[in-house]
């Protein structure tokens, strides 16, 4: 694949690549602003928790853009949820990063080209992604796809220890 003047090429992240996805996982929490959590936790434990739903079910998948060397440049993370209003599988693509020095090289696109071959092949019926309200690079990329269509929900999550207070 030849993401404009850089040879690419997009492969399936198998558990011999995860030290890869680890580096590239640091240079996302750096980007967005490393938190007291994203800090403390060492590329062990990183790898660690990544290893153990990679490409299961329930759990994710992810791709790896490298170059002809073999430089991992980006990544994309994904997984299949169920859409209630379609009753039907749906991709939810949870994070695309490319290193800043590769952007506006065709190799997002190129991420989420394969991502939505990923969310056909699997049988779904949309592939769905969030995006930060502030980030408007990222929201002008998303944009560019024909059919994406910005939805008017709002994403909240909790952290395991508030659950914690909801255990029955």
């Amino acid at each position: 694949m030849n993401a404009q003047n850089t040879q690419v090429r997009i492969v399936q992240v198998q558990e011999s690549d995860l030290d890869h996805l680890v580096k590239l996982l640091r240079a996302t929490y750096e980007h967005y602003g490393a938190t007291a959590t994203t800090r403390h936790l060492s590329d062990e434990i990183l790898r660690s928790r990544l290893a153990v739903y990679l490409n299961r079910a329930p759990g994710y998948a992810a791709i790896l853009a490298k170059d002809k060397r073999g430089v991992s440049l980006g990544y994309a993370l994904y997984a299949e949820t169920f859409w209630t209003s379609e009753c039907d599988l749906t991709l939810l693509l949870k994070e695309i990063f490319v290193l800043k020095p590769y952007r506006n090289q065709g190799i997002g696109f190129a991420l989420m080209r394969y991502v939505a071959n990923a969310a056909l092949n699997r049988g779904c019926s949309r592939m769905v992604w969030a995006v930060d309200r502030n980030n408007r690079s990222a929201t002008r990329f998303y944009k560019r796809f024909q059919g994406a269509v910005e939805q008017k929900k709002r994403l909240f999550g909790v952290e395991a220890r508030y659950l914690e207070r909801w255990r029955i």
